[in-house]
């Protein structure tokens, strides 16, 4: 689980470099759109393309036959709780540090991150979720650390 875990984590973005390298208007439209009406790229790219770069990161992984949990866990990353997967180690953890790592500027206020706590309920991991968020919070606003 941990291999699954770490190479969903390196490849979960992989859909943003095939639209950036082959859907190069599209993919300029999504970040105007996304900038000009401050919605996330997410909702840009559902607006533009009718899916996402994740289901895009996904298909591709597919077809180079990845393991089906890296697969699920790249199409569901943004949308855990979407996920037909009742559980899943590796999403959750890809989940967490996708929050964390997009949204630093919440850690440094009282703000919460996006995650999605509903889903790391289902998995048994509600209580590590807010340990996780509440430590990278103290270590910022500790340490003055800018990660």
């Amino acid at each position: 689980m941990v291999e699954e875990s770490f190479t969903a984590g390196l490849l979960h973005d992989i859909g943003e470099l095939i639209l950036a390298s082959q859907l190069k208007t599209e993919y300029e439209a999504i970040r105007k759109l996304a900038e000009t009406e401050g919605i996330s790229s997410i909702d840009a790219e559902f607006r533009v393309l009718g899916c996402s770069h994740a289901e895009v990161g996904a298909y591709l992984l597919a077809t180079w036959g990845l393991p089906s949990r890296v697969v699920e866990t790249v199409a569901w990353h943004h949308l855990p709780s979407s996920s037909p997967l009742q559980e899943s180690y590796p999403l959750a953890a890809v989940h967490v540090a996708e929050c964390v790592s997009h949204n630093l500027k919440a850690l440094r206020s009282e703000d919460h991150l996006d995650i999605d706590y509903d889903f790391l309920e289902r998995c048994g991991f509600h209580e590590r979720g807010a340990l996780l968020e509440n430590a990278f919070r103290d270590l910022m606003i500790n340490d003055g650390t800018e990660l």
